[in-house]
């Protein structure tokens, strides 16, 4: 989903350039040549994070595409899920009402002939619900988005075989993280241990790594101390067994050893303000920072040190940033 190193950020580009060289080299010899040169734009930029070009590539490959309709029907899955980027746009440039719109639009394809196709109602399904879930949760309002899960679980119950692997790891981290929003981790723990107890392989590590560390959080917040010594052992050995470890994960890993894992006594506010501190100075590095991407570390350390809702501290870094 993202570019984690200067590896990936340079074979990204180079994907870039040279797709860039050929059309600039034949031009573009039909408009579906066109609308797939503009998805790759679109999604390269989408892994660096460059959200302008992002905005830019999909903007124009839909209207591109809304010109010439007969043209959606041939590549509908192209249409579908530039309106599902351009959602996550939306939300990191404040665009909320915006984003909600687009989503209304995706769901209403659901309903147009053309999109009847199976593979295409799942695409459309994945595309609107779980963005509507994701932008409330990125605002603080996951009271609404626990009102989206019925209509996800429905979906689940009717497509979840067919789901890619790689979606439906989206989909439970997704649901995971709006009830750990409204407090409710026994129902987070559940779709987290649908990560967790999958084996997943290579796929979205990204993802199960984080969910990993949240783990360790619901479990905390739940106050399973008993187990918690148990996990966080475990959680140690699976990340010493990683190839590459990021900074990020070796300061959280040591700090809420501190927290956790140490007698709960009248200092642990000055732990928590040292924690989001070490936090703070890894997270200047943007491939660490791509972390805040899966789950907000910031407001959950600020909900502690200053006692309120995980949601309210959400709230109130937005409308500090």
């Amino acid at each position: 989903m993202i570019a984690r190193s200067k590896e990936d950020v340079k074979e990204i580009t180079d994907i870039i350039k040279e797709t860039k060289r050929l059309s600039n080299q034949d031009g573009f010899l039909s408009n579906k040549s066109k609308i797939i040169f503009l998805f790759i734009i679109g999604v390269a930029n989408m892994l660096q994070n460059e959200m302008e070009e992002v905005h830019k590539s999909f903007s124009e490959l839909i209207i591109e595409l809304e010109n010439k309709p007969e043209i959606i029907s041939e590549m509908p899955y192209y249409y579908i899920v530039s309106h599902g980027y351009l959602v996550r746009y939306c939300a990191i440039k404040k665009q909320y009402n915006d984003g909600f719109k687009m989503i209304d639009k995706l769901k209403s394809l659901s309903l147009n002939e053309m999109f009847k196709a199976t593979d295409l109602q799942i695409t459309i399904f994945t595309q609107s619900y779980i963005t509507e879930m994701v932008l409330y949760s990125y605002i603080g309002q996951h009271d609404k988005a626990t009102n989206v899960i019925p209509y996800v679980i429905k979906g689940l119950d009717k497509y979840e075989s067919k789901i890619n692997n790689e979606d439906l790891v989206r989909i439970y981290h997704t649901i995971s993280m709006v009830y750990f929003g409204v407090g409710e981790y026994n129902k987070a723990l559940h779709w987290l241990n649908r990560i967790i107890n999958t084996n997943y392989d290579d796929l979205r590590q990204d993802v199960i790594r984080i969910s990993k560390l949240i783990n360790l959080i619901v479990h905390f917040e739940l106050g399973n101390d008993d187990l918690l010594s148990y996990i966080y052992k475990s959680s140690v050995r699976f990340f010493n067994q990683q190839e590459k470890q990021y900074k990020f994960e070796s300061v959280f890993l040591d700090y809420f050893k501190k927290i956790a894992l140490s007698k709960r006594d009248s200092k642990q506010k000055e732990t928590y303000i040292k924690f989001k501190e070490e936090l703070e100075k890894v997270f200047k590095d943007k491939y660490e920072k791509n972390a805040l991407e899966y789950f907000n570390f910031y407001a959950w350390l600020d909900s502690k040190i200053h006692n309120i809702s995980f949601a309210d501290a959400i709230k109130i870094r937005r409308q500090n940033i």
